[in-house]
């Protein structure tokens, strides 16, 4: 008898490991699966479902389960659904602590996702107006942005998906060229928003056509350089980048330009981040 029981434990043991096995083993797959949906052909909705049957079955090893949340949060991401990007990773981070390797990953992510809304600092009666060189730069602000009503999103002169080329330098013709669009649109006044060369734009749109806009939130720009030196020496800066440009090309150009000490603070970015915003244009 004693020993029928031994041969039954014995029996139900290598039963147990067999089905932890094959439970790990489903799970592995499944994670391989999701991974080729999500980055070999790019469907992030059936790789998040993928995810979910790993994270709902609760069988597979914890590790698995801590994947399979951090790759599901990462396709929130780059649908731009923040808000479902934000529960995954407080779970992962919360219920798997124990998984040190992917929650190091997940953290930043998070606490970027915690940062405050960007809609707070919009007046609340007004419209917004996005008006930047790529309208896709802004992705992740009209994603933070929920309540405001997106009316204008224009390329600018040089840019991807401008539909007209005046000539090169005619600040004036852009000026007017938006100005035109804003007019068009009809919505009333508007709340401009500007970077950079958009700001600059923006500058002078509210000088010259006061009229169209409620509100500006401009972005990397100043009136002017108040001295000849100061001007000389951005003019000759200036040229520098030109040449840049034309001997060596718009790749060996953007990758100067990004390391200026202005641009530091990318380098803290997510990585999934970086490489949405290196190839918006």
């Amino acid at each position: 008898m004693e020993r029928f029981k031994c041969i039954t434990i014995i029996l139900l043991s290598v039963v147990a490991a067999f089905a932890c096995a094959a439970n790990g083993k489903a799970a592995g797959s499944l994670l391989q699966e999701g991974l080729y949906a999500e980055e070999v052909d790019g469907d992030l909705d059936k790789a998040i479902r993928i995810y979910q049957q790993i994270i709902a079955a609760g069988t597979a090893q914890r590790s698995h389960i801590a994947q399979a949340m951090y790759r599901q949060g990462m396709c929130y991401l780059k649908k731009q659904d923040e808000a479902e990007a934000r529960a995954v990773f407080t779970r992962l981070v919360t219920d798997y602590a124990d998984q040190t390797k992917i929650v190091a990953k997940a953290k930043p992510m998070l606490d970027e996702l915690s940062n405050g809304d960007p809609a707070a600092l919009m007046p609340a009666s007004t419209l917004l107006y996005i008006e930047i060189g790529s309208p896709a730069s802004w992705h992740r602000v009209r994603a933070a942005c929920p309540g405001a009503r997106l009316v204008l999103t224009p390329a600018l002169l040089g840019h991807a998906g401008c539909p007209s080329a005046p000539s090169a330098g005619d600040f004036e013709a852009e000026v007017e060229r938006l100005a035109t669009l804003a007019e068009e649109a009809n919505f009333g006044p508007l709340h401009l928003v500007g970077y950079s060369l958009g700001a600059r734009l923006g500058l002078a749109l509210l000088i010259r056509h006061p009229e169209l806009f409620v509100a500006a939130t401009l972005i990397g720009v100043q009136p002017g350089l108040r001295t000849p030196a100061e001007r000389d020496a951005r003019a000759q800066a200036d040229e520098r980048w030109c040449q840049l440009l034309e001997t060596q090309g718009i790749e060996a150009f953007a990758d100067a330009w990004q390391t200026q000490p202005l641009f530091a603070t990318q380098s803290q970015l997510p990585a999934a981040w970086l490489d949405a915003l290196h190839g918006r244009n």
